[in-house]
């Protein structure tokens, strides 16, 4: 489900773009949108000088066939973007869900990998048996984290390295506490 929102997302993500160029570029089927029926719609390039700088305006009219013309060019902005946003957000809203939730999928496979010979489907049910347990989880999340892990540290350091794997998002506050309470039952 995560792939799948993340490149949803993605695809949205160049549709948004593909709709601005599309729109920016003022075609005919724009002009429908935008200018009653009788009307075409056309461009306006304007240089523009200030002081030692300069630019370039566009503004778009609705002209009828009488040549009449009317200024459409705010309407043009709120349309436009209007329509960028309302498809672009909840691209990028999927993007990250679904990335996240990838993320989140993958960190569990890892983790679990440490869990030998026993046939669990979720690690929050990982109880670690031994202080060697807790460490060998402690060193893979901190290699994985690309931190590095004290071999056989102070309570401190470990309870720290805990701390991190979680700050890091790869444990659960429930994992956390679990292992947390396995050091601290464990203390030499």
């Amino acid at each position: 489900m995560g792939r799948f929102l993340f490149i949803i997302g993605l695809l949205l993500i160049f549709v948004s773009v593909g709709y601005m160029i599309f729109f920016i570029s003022g075609n005919e089927m724009v002009g429908g949108l935008i200018c009653n029926g009788d009307e075409t719609l056309e461009q306006q390039h304007r240089q523009t000088f200030s002081g030692n700088t300069g630019g370039s305006t566009t503004d778009f009219y609705c002209v009828d066939e009488e040549g009449e013309s009317r200024d459409v060019t705010d309407t043009m902005i709120i349309v436009g973007a209007g329509g960028f946003i309302a498809i672009f957000l909840p691209s990028l809203l999927m993007t990250i869900i679904g990335g996240r939730m990838m993320m989140k999928r993958t960190t569990k496979q890892f983790i679990n990998k440490f869990v030998d010979g026993q046939n669990i489907n979720d690690i929050s049910q990982y109880q670690p048996q031994s202080q060697d347990d807790v460490q060998a989880i402690l060193q893979q999340l901190s290699a994985k984290a690309g931190k590095p892990a004290p071999a056989q540290g102070t309570l401190t350091d470990r309870l720290k390295q805990l701390e991190d794997a979680r700050d890091d998002g790869l444990l659960s506050q429930a994992e956390y506490d679990r292992m947390r309470q396995a050091i601290l039952d464990n203390i030499d």
